[in-house]
């Protein structure tokens, strides 16, 4: 862990898993303790341990109850961090990918435009100023939860949800920015599309992001992200996505 942080409290989630949690906020000093001890543990060899999934302020660790229990891994994993601290966040990704966020993609750009009391052309410009952390990816396989999105942007869920959004659809709620991997039901609010997909199950790795990358968003118009999109189905290149 980083050498001035707290150890996670460690709870039981029946009878295999255990939560490790950091806190309960949106902080990129806190993810990077998660991210270095999910670095750590996955380091560790203990027999039964099935998956680790980070999250904003937490860490799953799933285990095989068949094999060990949630004391014996709780031991472990606190042990773990306190001994073999890691005073380093891990290094990161960083992804500059384009965004069309042009009205017929924008399928809640009115909404927005009247909940925000902001132009179009101000809330794209302020949502494709910043880089953004992927925090971690759910609910969806691949969905990535990238935050924080700018204060000003800041905007409630549907509060009924759309019968179906279009995979690639980039979407906002609350202060989390993410992106739809396939075509889907959906209560964020759709500021615009990508022109590719980012699973692709063809790849030995099929999720674009991991935890901790870094994103930036390059606008683009609506007939680049045609352009764009072509290249994709071709499977040729596909321009305007950059590896920073």
């Amino acid at each position: 862990m980083l050498a001035s942080a707290k150890p996670p409290v460690i709870r039981a989630m029946g009878d295999s898993a255990i939560l490790l949690e950091w806190g309960h906020d949106i902080d990129r000093t806190i993810n990077d303790q998660v991210l270095t001890a999910t670095r750590q543990l996955n380091g560790e060899s203990f027999s039964g341990i099935v998956d680790l999934t980070p999250s904003y302020a937490s860490l799953v660790i799933a285990f095989d109850p068949m094999v060990t229990d949630t004391e014996s891994v709780s031991k472990w994993a606190a042990n773990t961090l306190s001994e073999h601290f890691d005073p380093n966040p891990p290094s990161s990704r960083h992804w500059k990918i384009p965004l069309c966020y042009d009205q017929t993609l924008a399928l809640d750009w009115q909404q927005l435009e009247q909940e925000l009391g902001l132009s179009w052309q101000d809330i794209t410009a302020s949502h494709s100023s910043i880089s953004y952390r992927v925090f971690a990816l759910g609910f969806l396989p691949g969905f990535p939860y990238l935050g924080e999105t700018p204060a000003e942007l800041e905007c409630q869920r549907h509060d009924t949800p759309l019968g179906n959004v279009p995979k690639s659809s980039v979407g906002l709620a609350g202060r989390q920015t993410g992106i739809y991997p396939a075509d889907s039901p959906g209560g964020w609010k759709i500021i615009g599309r990508l022109p590719f997909d980012i699973v692709n199950l063809a790849q030995p790795e099929p999720m674009l992001f991991s935890a901790g990358d870094e994103v930036s968003f390059n606008p683009i118009s609506i007939d680049e992200f045609h352009d764009i999109s072509e290249q994709h189905r071709e499977r040729q290149l596909v321009t305007g996505i950059y590896r920073l």
